[in-house]
């Protein structure tokens, strides 16, 4: 963060300075859980893939959220032990169409009903809830629409790494949704 200092001018506050590194942390943050994912989809011979599911995740876990983990390393550690828990499924486990439909319309229920899911980090007022339901529901029907037509077309390789995608966002929308029912029971 030495060369943070760089872009700052004299007559930027306080808070515009910490907003600044914010940012900047977390585009670093992303840039190499990114990179690693990618690596990690290439080890295990999965590299289209693992492109795929983070195409599918990232935008829709963006505005769905769901749960989080309280530190930044927590966070990192669980997301990877989910990431290469998504491929390895994606690589060893095959399921039949009727399971593959009805785990993508269940999904798509959830994140469609429950999203966008706040925390305590970061709580979303009333508009803020609108504007990222709708995108997520947005992003949601790009995801329906693409699973839709790659099992029109029997692609169902391909359409089942969208909807092991929509899996785990759905699974940490519902794991959200109960965090924050139980934080508000205490």
């Amino acid at each position: 963060m030495r060369y943070v200092n760089m872009i700052f001018d004299e007559s930027d506050s306080a808070d515009e300075i910490e907003i600044i590194k914010f940012g900047l942390q977390m585009m670093i943050s992303s840039v190499v859980g990114i990179t690693v994912a990618v690596v990690i989809s290439l080890l295990l011979g999965e590299l289209w893939q693992g492109v795929i599911l983070l195409a599918v995740i990232i935008p829709l876990r963006q505005y769905a959220g769901g749960f989080h983990m309280r530190t930044r390393a927590g966070c990192a550690v669980l997301s990877l032990c989910i990431f290469v828990s998504a491929i390895l499924l994606i690589k060893y486990v095959q399921v039949n169409l009727v399971i593959l439909i009805c785990l993508f319309l269940g999904t798509a229920i959830v994140i469609a009903y429950f999203a966008p899911v706040d925390n305590v980090e970061n709580e979303l007022d009333c508009d803020e809830k609108t504007v990222y339901g709708n995108r997520a529901r947005i992003v949601l029907a790009v995801e329906i629409l693409a699973v839709m037509l790659l099992i029109l077309l029997h692609q169902y390789e391909w359409s089942y790494i969208i909807v092991v995608g929509l899996s785990v966002c759905a699974a940490l929308v519902l794991a959200g949704k109960v965090k924050n029912s139980l934080e508000e029971g205490c």
